[in-house]
């Protein structure tokens, strides 16, 4: 049973892949509430492969993983999407922007996907004055009516943080969301990813391959160390 304090909880987890090689097998592994914890590993270790899992988006096949206090075993695909889009943010890779729509837009979408996170605001127009102070904070406020097809790499990464930011998620997952930007804007990311999700009291999971970012947070793991997988197998 987890704490009060703990945000995401994993116990005897174990995934395979349809032609049943194993990806990941992992005892026990923990992240606190209001915790930035770095979980590292080179491509193909199977990172991507547990934010899924963490997200929702993959169901369990064996073990048990506790987010936010709720078992996630046995639950079916649309109450796992419902506990993601009510009480998580989620930073792609690839950011996943919609290009057809602007920067406001795109920041707003949580907001349309959870009747939660709509309510934390009240109003539309309450919702709105969230989306631009984040869009301020985050150094894109000037370019709120600009269309997402139009932007920078570095601009669609902010997009997508204020998008993960929006509503006061509880858990932020990050998926390898600085591997296009040079050092000095990796850095000036986190650090503004970390003061926002700060005063919101969210927890950051970020995942990267990238060993240099470990000073930034409160906590690293190598997903070696916990994926009983891949010991033996990662170079």
């Amino acid at each position: 049973m987890s704490s009060k304090s703990t945000v995401l909880e994993i116990r005897n987890l174990k995934y395979a892949y349809p032609d049943g090689a194993a990806v990941l097998d992992i005892a026990g592994f923990k992240l606190d509430k209001g915790e930035m914890l770095f979980l590292h590993g080179p491509s193909g270790s199977g990172k991507t492969t547990l934010l899924s899992l963490v997200t929702g988006i993959l169901p369990l096949q064996t073990g048990d993983m506790t987010i936010l206090g709720q078992s996630v075993a046995g639950m079916t695909a649309a109450r796992r999407d419902g506990l993601r889009a009510a009480r998580m943010g989620y930073i792609f890779q690839v950011f996943n922007l919609l290009p057809f729509l602007s920067v406001l837009e795109n920041i707003l979408l949580p907001l349309h996907m959870s009747r939660e996170k709509s309510a934390r605001f009240g109003h539309q127009g309450a919702a709105r004055q969230g989306a631009e102070q984040l869009a301020e904070k985050l150094g894109i406020a000037h370019l709120l009516h600009r269309r997402a097809d139009g932007l920078s790499v570095g601009q669609q990464q902010r997009v997508a943080a204020a998008r993960a930011l929006i509503g006061s998620p509880e858990l932020i997952v990050a998926d390898e969301p600085t591997s296009a930007l040079d050092s000095e804007l990796r850095g000036a990311f986190i650090k503004t990813l970390f003061e926002q999700a700060r005063a919101q009291n969210s927890s950051v999971l970020f995942v990267s391959h990238d060993s240099s970012l470990m000073p930034h947070f409160d906590r690293s793991v190598a997903l070696s160390d916990i994926n009983a997988a891949m010991k033996g197998n990662l170079t």
